[in-house]
Parts: C-alpha cells; sequence; structure tokens
C-alpha cells in the first residue's frame, strides 16, 4: 500500500496535482522508513520545482505565492510529525522554500 501511494504522490507531482500531493505526503512521511522519507522530500522538492517553473501557467502571481504558502504550510507540518534524525532535508527544503518566497 505504501508503494501504491508513494507512486500516487509521484505521478500527482508530475502532473501537477498540487493539492492531492500536500494531502497524501504527511500520511505517507508516518508510515515510512527513514529512506522513504528522503524519498517524499524529494517528491516535495519536485513539487516545488514544479510550481516555480509552472509559474507561467498561473494566471495571477498570487496563485504561485498561495501554492508556495501551502506547501510552506505543509513542510511545517510535517517537520511537527517526523522524528529529530529526519529534519535535514525538510529543514533545507523549508529553506529553499523561504528563499523562494523572499525572491517573490
Amino acid at each position: 500500500q505504501a508503494q501504491v501511494n508513494q507512486v500516487l504522490v509521484a505521478e500527482a507531482s508530475a502532473q501537477g496535482l498540487f493539492a492531492v500531493c500536500l494531502a497524501t505526503m504527511p500520511k505517507l512521511l508516518l508510515d515510512q522508513g527513514p529512506a522513504d522519507r528522503a524519498n517524499l522530500v524529494a517528491l516535495a522538492r519536485d513539487m516545488l520545482r514544479h510550481v516555480c517553473e509552472g509559474e507561467q501557467a498561473l494566471r495571477r502571481p498570487s496563485d504561485l505565492i498561495l501554492r508556495l504558502k501551502q506547501l510552506e504550510d505543509a513542510v511545517s507540518c510535517w517537520l511537527s510529525q517526523c522524528p529529530p534524525s529526519d529534519m535535514g532535508p525538510l529543514l533545507e527544503l523549508a529553506a529553499d522554500l523561504q528563499f523562494t518566497m523572499e525572491v517573490l
């Protein structure tokens, strides 16, 4: 089941289904081991990259800012759920998000 969920998140991210990824990833973070959580952080980074690359497709700059804020909120939630040993990659992602928001 966990592998199926992970594939769904990867596919949703590739297709830009942002809300699906945000809803699914917290549960997956709780269900996975450290290596799988690292893979999920990589997926979250892919989502961030997808959002940034797709900014031209968004009709208003406020849409991009809203999506980034949603991802930032999700990362904060994930940080509260993961063990301290797995926080490194999430903290890096949080820093990437903060930098992106500051640039915008």
